[in-house]
C-alpha cells in the first residue's frame, strides 16, 4: 500500500510540473479547438439563407459576398485547426507505433516479459 501512495504523490507531482510547463499552450491549443467549433457553424446557417432567400430572389451580388464569406470562414477555420493540431501535437507528443524500430522495441519488450 505505501508504494501505490509513493506513485500516486508521484503522478500528482510530475502532472503539476507538466501543467506548469505546458499550462499556458494547452490553453491555447483547448481555447484555438473551440474557436474552430465556433467557426463551423456560420457556414450551415449561411448555406440555408442562400437556399431559402438568395436564390429565391435571384439576388446574384448577395449570393457573390456569401459565398465570399464562407470561403474566408473555411480558410481560418482550416489556420485555427492547424494551430491547434500543432500544439496538441508539441504538448503531447504520440509515438508512431508503425514504425520498424517500435515494432522491434515491442517485440523485445514482449519477449522479456514471457
Amino acid at each position: 500500500m505505501d508504494n501505490a501512495k509513493k506513485n500516486k504523490k508521484l503522478i500528482k507531482e510530475k502532472g503539476l510540473l507538466y501543467l506548469g510547463v505546458f499550462g499556458r499552450k494547452l490553453l491555447l491549443a483547448i481555447l484555438l479547438s473551440i474557436i474552430t467549433s465556433f467557426l463551423s457553424l456560420p457556414t450551415h446557417y449561411l448555406m440555408k439563407y442562400i437556399v431559402d432567400d438568395v436564390i429565391v430572389r435571384k439576388n446574384i451580388a448577395l449570393l457573390n459576398l456569401i459565398v465570399l464569406a464562407i470561403v474566408a470562414i473555411q480558410i481560418l477555420r482550416l489556420i485555427f485547426s492547424q494551430e491547434s493540431l500543432s500544439l496538441r501535437t508539441w504538448i503531447l507528443p504520440q509515438e508512431d507505433v508503425y514504425s520498424p524500430q517500435n515494432s522491434a522495441q515491442n517485440q523485445r519488450a514482449k519477449s522479456r516479459i514471457s
